[in-house]
C-alpha cells in the first residue's frame, strides 16, 4: 500500500529511526522521546524547516467484527481529515477488509 501524504511528520508519534531520519541528533531523539512521556509536543518551531508537526491529518483505523464473540471480518482504512468551509471530512485513502 502507498500513501501520499504532504510530506509532514507527527513528532508525537514518530519512531526514534523517523526522528533521525529527518535529520536530528542522536540528543534531540533522546530529548524528544523523554518528552513525550509527560505530555504530547505542541510547539515544534525547534524544528522549522524539517517537516516536523504537532498534529496529524492522516490516520490508520484498524476494526474487527465479532459474532458470537468470534472475528468474522476485519478492515483497515487510511483516512486524511481535511478541513473544509462545512468543517472537518475525512477521504479514503486506502481500504482492505477480509473475512
Amino acid at each position: 500500500m502507498t500513501v501520499k501524504t504532504p510530506g509532514v511528520v507527527n513528532i508525537n508519534t514518530a519512531s526514534p529511526a523517523v526522528l533521525r531520519a529527518f535529520g536530528l541528533a542522536e540528543e534531540e531523539t533522546s530529548e524528544i522521546l523523554q518528552s513525550r512521556r509527560y505530555g504530547p509536543y505542541t510547539d515544534v518551531s525547534r524544528y522549522a524547516g524539517l517537516g516536523l508537526v504537532a498534529t496529524t491529518q492522516t490516520f490508520r483505523v484498524e476494526a474487527e467484527g465479532l459474532i458470537d464473540d468470534e472475528p468474522r471480518a476485519r478492515l483497515t482504512a487510511v483516512v486524511r481529515k481535511r478541513t473544509e468551509g462545512a468543517g472537518d471530512v475525512l477521504v479514503i485513502l486506502d481500504w482492505s477488509q477480509s473475512r
